[in-house]
């Protein structure tokens, strides 16, 4: 349930912004939309949402939202896949990260939105929905 309310606030967010979702005709195992910009452009998106943070450590600064990037039957990261781009909404931090798929070749991102500054890889993507307006 929650899964999909999150995937339709991401539909949300995205026409807010002059993006325009589709979703497949079928339940399709690594992506949830196709996302159209106003030029055309189609991405292929796979939508995460957490809640929960984890720590490395008992320090507060070593906690990060750490959000799975596998797919098919978590066989495959989404380097290796169809996807274009990986939306992570983080659900305390009211936030959306829209990393490009070929940059991740792990299993998983961590995400630090709790951390004004952060030179965390992936905080450069955190908001960042002009992804969605590059070649990728």
């Amino acid at each position: 349930l929650a899964g999909s309310i999150y995937e339709h606030k991401f539909v949300v967010d995205a026409m807010l912004r002059g993006l325009y979702p589709h979703t497949p005709p079928a339940d399709m195992p690594c992506h949830d939309f196709i996302v159209m910009n106003n030029d055309g452009r189609m991405y292929i998106t796979q939508v995460r949402s957490t809640a929960s943070m984890q720590a490395r450590s008992p320090k507060e600064s070593s906690k990060r939202f750490k959000v799975s990037a596998k797919v098919h039957a978590k066989q495959t990261v989404l380097s290796d896949s169809v996807v274009n781009v990986m939306s992570v909404y983080i659900i305390p931090f009211d936030t959306w990260y829209h990393i490009p798929a070929k940059l991740i070749k792990s299993a998983g991102v961590n995400l630090m939105p709790h951390i004004i500054g952060s030179k965390g890889k992936w905080e450069k993507y955190k908001g960042a929905w002009e992804v969605f307006d590059q070649k990728l």
